[in-house]
């Protein structure tokens, strides 16, 4: 599974941003919920074990479908079995794709975390130093670029007041601390600033542009504002949608 989401053509590799142990960790954790194949193999052949020297309890395990839907009897199910196995008999086992209150931090931080600054550039061997360009101070680290960088901070303070006093804090407790503490619409604005930095800082490197942190603000403002006009729009779009009337005869 490595190779297939990793391998870009027969001699050559694409850069590993993430290692494969992050990404099979649970998405309420932030990792993709892959599935460790070694453990779960592993786990699958004690469970065949297990089954086989426990091969006479099979009729109770016959008393646990109902003969009529050929499915689990819900109620039997939960007397018998722990609850959180109980839960992943019934549901056919998989873990839940929105994790409620969060699933748009960890979606975009996902995003964040594998972003190629110098940093993760030098760790790749790709780069031999992680100096940041713009203050040509600290390494450049994925907090740092979009950030800490004392050149982009007041355009944070622009948006997010009770972030002036943030300190040593990474961009996944950032923006937990915007979802706690923010009104509605906070996390989209904290991302598409987030993201309007980093375009700033591909500018920079790639072209020698050099924009300013508050023009980076303004277009994420507007790009939020144009945002849901559009979703405004749709919505009332839905809802002037009738049913289908049929024509005069």
């Amino acid at each position: 599974m490595a190779k297939f989401w990793r391998d870009q053509r027969k001699e050559e590799n694409k850069i590993k941003w993430v290692n494969w142990e992050h990404m099979c960790e649970a998405k309420s954790k932030g990792g993709m919920g892959y599935k460790d194949l070694k453990t779960f193999n592993l786990t699958i052949l004690a469970k065949q074990g297990w089954n086989q020297a426990n091969y006479q309890k099979d009729a109770k395990v016959g008393s646990l479908i109902d003969t009529n839907t050929g499915w689990w009897n819900v109620e039997q199910v939960r007397r018998v079995v722990p609850p959180r196995e109980a839960t992943e008999r019934r549901t056919n086992g998989g873990e839940c794709s929105n994790v409620e209150g969060n699933k748009v931090i960890w979606k975009q931080l996902w995003k964040i975390n594998g972003i190629p600054t110098k940093k993760n550039l030098m760790n790749k061997k790709v780069l031999m130093e992680d100096q940041c360009s713009f203050c040509n101070g600290d390494s450049e680290n994925v907090s740092h670029a979009l950030f800490y960088c004392h050149l982009i901070r007041q355009s944070w303070n622009k948006l997010f007041h009770y972030l002036i006093q943030a300190e040593g804090t990474d961009m996944m407790n950032l923006a937990l601390k915007v979802h706690s503490n923010g009104i509605i619409g906070d996390l989209e604005r904290f991302f598409l600033n987030a993201w309007g930095l980093w375009y700033r800082r591909n500018q920079n490197f790639f072209e020698g542009k050099t924009l300013h942190p508050n023009q980076v603000v303004n277009q994420a403002l507007a790009l939020y504002m144009e945002h849901n006009e559009v979703k405004k729009g749709l919505n009332q779009a839905k809802g002037s949608i009738s049913g289908w009337i049929s024509p005069n005869a």
